[in-house]
This record gives C-alpha cells, sequence and structure tokens, in this order.
C-alpha cells in the first residue's frame, strides 16, 4: 500500500434537518448568591384609618393636690366685726370641720403703711408690748391682742388713749349713721391704745390631703405662697 494521501477539502454543507423531540427535564440546580439590595422606592400613600379600639381600663386615684387651696385678699380690719370681748372676727365659710380636723390654717398680716411689703404669721407676731394670736372656729377665724410685760410708766401713759379709744369705739358701735369720716378718727385712737386695727389680714386654708409631714414653714410667707400658688 502506498503513502496516505493528503487530506482533501470539506465539501459544502448540506441542509438542516428536522429538529429532534426535547430530552427530559434536567434537574434543579443550585441557588446562586443573593445579589445586592436595589434602591429604596418611593412612599406609598397612607391608607384609611381604622375603627377606634374599646377604652382600656381606668385608672389608679391620684394624690390629693393643691386646687382646692382656699385663700383671701387681704383685709381691712374696719370692715370687721369686734366681738365683746375685743376680738376682730373673719368670716370664713369654707373654713369647714373637716378642715379644722385634717387640714392647715395660715393667718397672716401686713402693715398697709409700710413700704417694706413685709407679712408676718399672726400667731406669736408682737406689736411692741403687744402680742397678735388667732383662734379657729367652724366658718370663723378670730384675731387678738395679748399684753405682755411693760413698764408701769408705759401703762399709764396709755390708759388715758384706752379709755378714750373705748369711748369713741362704743359711741361709733351705737350710732350707725356716723359718717366714715368719724369712724376712721375714732379708728385712729383704737389703734393707737391695740395695734391689732393697723394691719391687713389674710387667710390660708389648706384642705387635708395624704397624712404626712409638711416641708413648708408657716413662717415664710413667699414659700407658702409659692407653694399654694396664690399671688402676693
Amino acid at each position: 500500500m502506498g503513502p496516505q494521501g493528503e487530506q482533501g477539502k470539506d465539501g459544502p454543507k448540506g441542509a438542516q434537518g428536522d429538529r429532534g423531540a426535547a430530552g427530559e427535564k434536567g434537574a434543579k440546580g443550585n441557588r446562586g448568591n443573593a445579589g445586592p439590595n436595589g434602591a429604596k422606592g418611593p412612599k406609598g400613600d397612607r391608607g384609611d384609618t381604622g375603627s377606634q379600639g374599646p377604652a382600656g381600663p381606668r385608672g389608679a386615684q391620684g394624690a390629693p393636690g393643691i386646687a382646692n387651696v382656699i385663700y383671701s385678699e387681704w383685709i381691712d380690719p374696719t370692715s370687721l366685726s369686734i366681738t365683746p370681748d375685743g376680738r376682730l372676727e373673719i368670716n370664713a365659710p369654707k373654713l369647714t370641720s373637716e378642715i379644722l380636723d385634717q387640714g392647715e390654717v395660715y393667718v397672716y398680716l401686713r402693715n398697709p403703711s409700710s413700704s417694706s411689703g413685709a407679712v408676718y404669721l399672726v400667731d406669736g407676731y408682737t406689736h411692741s408690748y403687744w402680742q397678735f394670736r388667732y383662734s379657729l372656729g367652724k366658718g370663723k377665724i378670730w384675731i387678738e391682742t395679748v399684753e405682755l410685760l411693760a413698764s408701769n410708766s408705759d401703762k399709764q401713759a396709755d390708759l388715758g388713749l384706752r379709755t378714750l379709744a373705748a369711748l369713741l369705739k362704743s359711741v361709733v358701735l351705737s350710732n350707725p349713721g356716723l359718717s366714715s369720716l368719724t369712724w376712721a378718727y375714732s379708728a385712729s385712737y383704737v389703734q393707737e391704745a391695740d395695734p391689732i386695727m393697723r394691719y391687713e389680714y389674710r387667710y390660708v386654708l389648706v384642705p387635708g390631703g395624704t397624712p404626712g409631714t409638711s416641708v413648708i414653714s408657716p413662717t415664710d410667707y413667699r414659700s407658702v405662697s409659692r407653694t399654694f400658688q396664690f399671688e402676693n
């Protein structure tokens, strides 16, 4: 046999035959890794409001507040009644038995002619040889002065003035038709004989709340005023 000859050139491509039938579906391949998140889309429209849910249970009652604190304006003593024993009588209709038993009552005085604006607790305040005190009853507050020890000369000098003041006061009280000028004139003598008429008075009623130790000093009027939120 002789040597193999050179490979001949490819012949022309013949026409494509018909497509054969599809083979069976192969097994599902493994899931590939997740790609990065796309950009956040715009916020959608707000949906309709749903129906209201049932009411919740009622909460526990809170501690008593200070909204029920009662206080008066400054009271001119010439507008007050004087008891037969010489005490000023203030009508305080909201001073109840409950406040007397469980609450607190503060009574203050100030000198309206003084430029200092100082305010003092009535109980224990002293003017010359007089000491101020107050007592309480249902719907009433009484203010009185008690004479302290003084020299005989002071008392003798004051005796005639006190006698005249008592006389003028009895005349005014027995003659209601007298003018206010006459009352002011006689009151000036009463002021010298007993300084109870020189001052204006104010009371603060604090109804009872939760029992405990008070942290407010009644002698510090500004502290009481701030705590119970009333004006000076």
